[in-house]
């Protein structure tokens, strides 16, 4: 859920399929999340709120924190262990405000307000490329470090998509030049296309796993070594599995 300027002429309208230049609270217009806003949205007979192509941030932190966080914390009162708790994985907007420090302290207490285990929370900072690529991973990396939080980026899903396998490297690499600080740092590999060459999505595991392991060796592209492909049927045959 995105944060920062309300946008101008936005009004309700009853929900239809939209475009996918429409973005709606965080959601793309793509996503499947749009199933479930559909089906709460019927059952409370509400009319969804969106505005031809727009795009987020449709919230600002204000927002966020008077009507969001209260519930968050109310889930995670409700549902608080060791092994279950509330994350954020799906906030972004740091690039749509003049302080990214905003954003960054609703992430951190979307998954501490309300929770009990201090040492284990919150697990993770994540920052998706849309904001990285723009406000830049140093500060990202001193927020996280200041909070003594795992940092952790996405690499960005098209480049994976469109290569070559040099670029997609020599991203990884810089990522983790930016980002890896002494501890606490990962890579997310999310939303690949339908599509993608198979040696693209190898590739860029395979240099996480060269150049990501601490401590951090050699961070040279031109050293990195691609892993042999076995297709996805051989390895099912070879391991007796039906093809």
């Amino acid at each position: 859920m995105p944060s920062g300027s309300v946008p101008t002429g936005m009004g309700p309208t009853p929900f239809r399929p939209l475009p996918s230049s429409t973005a709606y609270f965080g959601a793309d217009s793509w996503s499947p999340i749009f199933d479930f806003y559909n089906i709460e949205l019927e059952a409370l007979g509400q009319k969804l709120i969106w505005r031809e192509n727009s795009e987020p941030p449709n919230m600002t932190t204000q927002i966020v924190r008077e009507f969001c966080l209260p519930y968050v914390e109310k889930v995670i009162r409700a549902t608080n262990s060791s092994m279950r708790t509330v994350m954020d994985s799906g906030s972004w907007g740091e690039k749509e405000v003049a302080e990214p420090r905003e954003i960054l302290d609703v992430k951190m207490d979307m998954m501490t307000h309300g929770n009990s285990l201090k040492s284990l929370r919150p697990f993770f900072l994540l920052v998706w490329n849309e904001d990285y690529e723009v406000v830049g991973v140093p500060p990202m990396r001193a927020y996280a470090e200041e909070k003594k939080v795992c940092l952790m980026l996405n690499v960005r899903p098209d480049l994976i998509e469109e290569g070559p396998i040099e670029r997609i490297v020599g991203n990884i690499v810089k990522l983790i030049v930016e980002g890896a600080g002494k501890g606490r740092f990962a890579l997310l590999i999310n939303l690949v296309p339908v599509g993608t060459p198979v040696e693209h999505a190898h590739a860029a595991v395979a240099a996480i796993k060269q150049f990501g392991a601490y401590p951090v060796g050699s961070l040279d592209p031109s050293s990195f070594k691609m892993p042999s492909l076995e297709p996805f049927d051989d390895w099912m045959r070879r391991e007796g599995l039906p093809v």
